[in-house]
């Protein structure tokens, strides 16, 4: 890439990740209106969805090493790994932001998986709705052509 075109690139990306950023931390706040459990300022669910993002992704990375590594021991078929790892990785997932979500309000336990469950079921919805104008534009498009 020439330097123009780096630059974009970059850009692009700093704008896909600042726009997600800023998803999450509105998913956050919104999820803890639905589950009824108190807010905290944006000061501060940015911080919690700072640090449940970096412990996440350090929990499920290792869990994914292990079932590759796991998988690979045993000789089956890596791409059955990902599915694998990604059931798995649910239960962790969960574990680790509602703990990290009281722990870092203060609250019970509870609540912060109460606002883990909120926020999956808005995230699965939006894929749902997603997936089915994805199938719904393939169907037009198989019936025009």
């Amino acid at each position: 890439m020439k330097g123009p075109q780096l630059l974009l690139f970059l850009a692009c990306g700093a704008f896909v990740f600042l726009a997600y950023f800023v998803f999450e931390v509105l998913l956050f706040r919104y999820s803890c209106r639905l589950a009824k459990v108190p807010r905290p300022g944006f000061l501060r669910s940015v911080a919690i969805v700072v640090v449940v993002l970096f412990a996440v992704s350090l929990a499920e990375g290792a869990l994914g090493g292990l079932v590759r590594e796991a998988y690979v021991f045993g000789g089956y078929p890596l791409w059955e790994a990902g599915f694998v790892a990604f059931f798995l990785g649910l239960p962790v997932h969960m574990a680790v932001c509602s703990a990290l979500h009281a722990k870092m309000l203060g609250r019970p336990l509870s609540e912060g998986l109460s606002v883990w469950l909120v926020e999956k079921s808005i995230k699965l919805g939006l894929i749902s709705i997603g997936a089915g104008l994805f199938a719904l534009l393939i169907l037009a498009n198989k019936a025009n052509g």
